[in-house]
């Protein structure tokens, strides 16, 4: 998670971390996979508006679709792709 996600602020990467190991996933996934559902989880109920929208009465729905770009922004702004390299073929 360090390695990918190094610039989410520590204590949202906790979070995650905790959402992660809390969750019976079924049907099973992969850790990538559930990282990035906790990931999204976390960005959409502690760094955007959608507790307080759904509290206003908007539908669920619509209320994912007001954040999405801005969890979006911010899951890309966090995530590090590393590349992998190339390994020489052999002859």
């Amino acid at each position: 998670m360090m390695a990918c996600h190094a610039a989410m602020p520590e204590d949202l990467r906790s979070a995650v971390v905790e959402k992660v190991l809390a969750r019976t996933w079924n049907p099973p996934i992969g850790l990538g996979a559930a990282v990035g559902i906790a990931m999204q989880v976390v960005i959409r109920h502690r760094c955007t508006p959608y507790d307080a929208l759904l509290k206003s009465g908007l539908p669920r729905d619509e209320a994912r679709r007001l954040v999405a770009t801005e969890l979006d922004r911010l899951a890309r702004q966090w995530t590090t792709h590393k590349r992998r390299r190339k390994r020489a073929a052999v002859v």
